[in-house]
């Protein structure tokens, strides 16, 4: 589908409706008009921070994004040989004739590096072994689109699984120790991914499917406990809120507009008092 096409469909919306598409290219979806949880996040950060991101975000591609969708692709959808090609391990450095000459043939194509291979084998492998029977009777890469029956903003998702059971979200990571993955998790805002996407799709149940990105290849499933998913949701709601205030206002704050007294942290205060019994 067309990306002008697509966003006639979107804006065709009306207050509380939903789009469900699937086989939408990656490229369409992010063109697409509406709020992904990207934006979401950044507007729980500071409007400000918002605005740029809606104004003047590209779409970057570095290393561990490439290989983040490599493993995507491979675990959820048959790898797409069309979409991706490796490296040949005689080409040692991207420069050079043989380099351009490679480049031209390929040209649209993402091209992985040869030594990725057993990277992405690697982690693909993890979660099939151990998880792939989640990943059955359901439908990966589904792209939704609704308008907020409560503020008119269109939010927008794209779930990397999903069946009767509920919603699977893949995650690559460096480490998936419980205590490291946890606070990782609610440092990058998941679970107010997790509370747009719920609110989307309406989806039963929302668990992540991490594997790590480096051998030994560990993977694990997670969910949040009800706190982090409440947190999630009012940190949510807040946004959209706010995404529609500012948008009505046609301003977009910083972080504050007043003068801010900058505290000591609990462990500082603890260091003071050891210092005031030297001095």
């Amino acid at each position: 589908m067309e990306l002008e096409q697509l966003n006639k469909k979107i804006e065709a919306l009306e207050t509380g409706e939903v789009l469900r598409l699937e086989g939408i290219d990656d490229h369409i979806y992010h063109a697409s008009i509406g709020y992904g949880s990207t934006a979401i996040k950044k507007m729980c950060d500071c409007p400000a921070v918002f605005k740029e991101y809606i104004d003047n975000h590209e779409h970057k591609t570095t290393d561990d994004l490439i290989k983040g969708q490599a493993i995507h692709m491979g675990v959820l959808t048959p790898f797409d040989s069309d979409l991706f090609v490796y490296q040949p391990e005689e080409i040692k450095t991207r420069s050079g004739k043989v380099w351009e000459e490679f480049k031209e043939q390929h040209e649209d194509k993402v091209i992985l590096r040869a030594n990725w291979r057993d990277l992405i084998d690697g982690a693909v492998g993890s979660v099939l072994d151990n998880y792939g029977h989640l990943l059955v009777n359901g439908d990966s890469e589904v792209s939704w689109w609704r308008l907020d029956e409560e503020y008119d903003v269109l939010i927008k998702g794209r779930i990397d699984f999903e069946s009767p059971a509920g919603i699977i979200d893949l995650k690559t990571t460096v480490s998936v120790k419980p205590s490291k993955f946890g606070r990782d998790a609610k440092s990058y805002g998941y679970h107010v991914q997790e509370a747009a996407y719920v609110a989307i799709t309406g989806a039963p149940s929302f668990r992540f499917l991490v594997v790590e990105k480096e051998p030994p290849f560990l993977s694990g499933l997670f969910e949040f406990d009800e706190d982090c998913k409440r947190l999630g949701y009012l940190k949510y709601r807040q946004a959209v809120r706010q995404i529609a205030e500012c948008a009505m206002a046609g301003v977009y704050p910083g972080y504050t507009d007043h003068c801010t007294v900058m505290e000591l942290s609990p462990w500082e205060r603890r260091e003071i008092d050891e210092l005031e019994e030297l001095y």
